[in-house]
Parts: structure tokens; sequence; C-alpha cells
């Protein structure tokens, strides 16, 4: 559900004032939304995301390895509630405040390698 069918239907009342968009953010996921749905610019936009895909693998593999030297180390301190899986949550968790960091682009990236799915 996006948030203008998620507003019309729990807050009716504010959907016919038709507010501008709230913050920045905002404004820029429904550009985005825009630009997904134009054929001419869908090409220019999943390069985007693929490069922004990229960059976020090279961060966290980055950050890992530096602050890790074995693998089952990192994977338990990862796994905060120890089920044996990494989450999404569990990440965002690990790197606290950090603004760059997308759950969305975290999902994808999450499971386009994950074999399971």
């Amino acid at each position: 559900m996006d948030f203008d069918t998620f507003r019309k239907c729990f807050f009716p009342h504010t959907y016919l004032a038709q507010d501008p968009a709230d913050d920045a953010d905002d404004k820029l996921a429904k550009k985005n939304r825009d630009d997904l749905s134009d054929p001419s610019k869908r090409e220019e936009t999943q390069a985007m995301i693929q490069e922004r895909l990229k960059k976020l693998e090279t961060k966290l593999k980055l950050k890992f390895q530096n602050c890790y030297h074995s693998v089952r180390k990192a994977f338990l301190q990862l796994d905060g509630d120890y089920d044996g899986y990494i989450t999404v949550e569990d990440i965002l968790k690990y790197f606290g405040n950090e603004t760059e960091l997308n759950y969305n682009d975290l999902l994808k990236l999450m499971i386009d390698h994950d074999t399971n799915k």
C-alpha cells in the first residue's frame, strides 16, 4: 500500500486537502515512482538503481572486512536474535543511524544474493 492509498483509506479528511509532499524524501520518492512509470526513463532509472546497489554492496563489504577477521564472528554479531538468519533489520541495527542505508536497497541486495530468496 503506497502513501496515497494509505492516506485515502485511513485519513480521508486529509486526503481531500491535497497537501504538498512533506519533505524532500517524499518529493524524491514521488519523482522516482514517476520515472519508473515513464517508459523513456526506465532504463536510466534502472541503471541508477544498479549503481546505487553496487555502492551499497561495496560499503557493506568494506565495513564487515575491516571490523571482523572471522566470518562466523561477523555473522553471529549481526544475527541479533540468534535465529540463524541475518535480516535487513539486523544490518540496520548494526549500522545505527547511518543515513545512507536504505531499507529497500538492503532488501533488494539481500534477495539478489540469497539463493533461497
